[in-house]
């Protein structure tokens, strides 16, 4: 603040450092007017006017986002108040657009649904969704147990003096059974053999 005789470019340089701070950040336009008077301690100058208009500008909203969230498996539905983690300084929370933006894991959920009346984000989990698990591999061995053959009973008839000679391949080993040489081709020989004659 400058008293008494001064030089005129004193006061003006003094009037060319005012400065107007609009301290609102919703502004609706309307023109400031802003009245400049001098005065000498005996009578005041003349009034100058100067007009400031404020251009509105609008603002980003701004988010002090949301707490990470840790629930039970097969959990109620989850709220979530968004008026309460978002914000806009011109706009009302009634007047803000959510979106939900992306989610890396949809098999969570059953819906996710935003009602922006209330500005509320509802978590409806999906069942038997979430939880932690582990994998092993094994190997089984199956160890090979020797089984007993099965032999079937041969019954042959030919006349008295006569020699009777049966192929053990073809005669009496066909109705005899290993299960080992079925899977592993073992063979199979005649242990012992009994005629009858009549």
């Amino acid at each position: 603040m400058l008293r008494g005789n001064r030089a005129v470019s004193e006061y003006e340089q003094v009037l060319r450092t005012i400065l107007y701070r609009n301290s609102s950040q919703v502004s609706d336009g309307t023109a400031r007017i802003i009245e400049f008077v001098a005065t000498d301690g005996t009578g005041d100058s003349n009034t100058a006017i100067t007009i400031v208009t404020v251009n509105p500008v609008n603002d980003v909203p701004f988010t002090d986002g949301i707490g990470d969230m840790a629930v039970q498996e097969d959990a109620a539905d989850s709220f979530l108040n968004l008026f309460a983690a978002f914000g806009d300084p011109e706009d009302a929370d009634a007047d803000l657009v959510f979106i939900l933006e992306g989610n890396t894991n949809p098999a969570l959920f059953a819906s996710m649904n935003i009602d922006a009346g209330s500005g509320t984000l509802t978590l409806d989990f999906a069942p038997d969704a979430g939880g932690l698990y582990v994998e092993t591999a094994f190997t089984v061995t199956v160890v090979v147990i020797n089984d007993a053959p099965s032999a079937g009973g041969d019954v042959y008839a030919i006349d008295e003096d006569l020699v009777l000679i049966v192929n053990d391949a073809s005669g009496v080993l066909t109705n005899d059974v290993d299960v080992e040489r079925i899977h592993r081709q073992h063979p199979c020989s005649v242990v012992q053999a009994a005629v009858i004659c009549c």
